[in-house]
């Protein structure tokens, strides 16, 4: 199996475990990061010459990460602090559109190559990775500049 995204061409995942850990990996980060999430399949195509495409649809929850901080001092301050009574207002979801492209083997209908492009947010990559500035080094090695996609 191959996994490409179309934002990043040169980023290419090849093999079953390296596309199983990256998929395992996304679905942690979404249910991490995030409060609520929902996933739509908006159509399918029928399959042609081996290959399928599928368009989707991810609304993200965003998740408060203060809540407990702001709960515990609420009780430290036996709730006459300015926190009492104030709740952040809920942020709305961040929708994600997006296309799968998914090639089979003609013999045993195995994926040979995930393609994945998203089409709305984020539009640069600063905002896929939640990053600021011209350029960030990340702990994992490799340098991110800000390109559109």
């Amino acid at each position: 199996v191959v996994l490409d995204l179309a934002q990043f061409p040169s980023l290419r995942l090849t093999g079953l475990v390296a596309y199983r850990r990256t998929l395992e990996t996304l679905h942690w980060s979404m249910r991490s990061l995030f409060e609520g999430r929902r996933v739509e399949v908006l159509s399918i195509s029928a399959p042609t010459n081996g290959v399928v495409y599928m368009r989707w649809r991810i609304h993200l929850l965003p998740r408060d990460h203060l809540a407990p901080a702001r709960q515990l001092l609420d009780y430290i301050l036996d709730h006459h602090s300015l926190l009492s009574g104030h709740h952040r207002a809920p942020e709305p979801a961040d929708v994600w559109d997006g296309y799968s492209c998914y090639e089979f083997d003609p013999w045993t209908a195995d994926i040979i190559r995930h393609t994945i492009d998203f089409k709305s947010p984020p539009r640069t990559l600063q905002d896929f990775l939640g990053v600021t500035g011209d350029a960030q080094r990340f702990q994992v090695g490799f340098q991110v500049s800000p390109t559109l996609w």
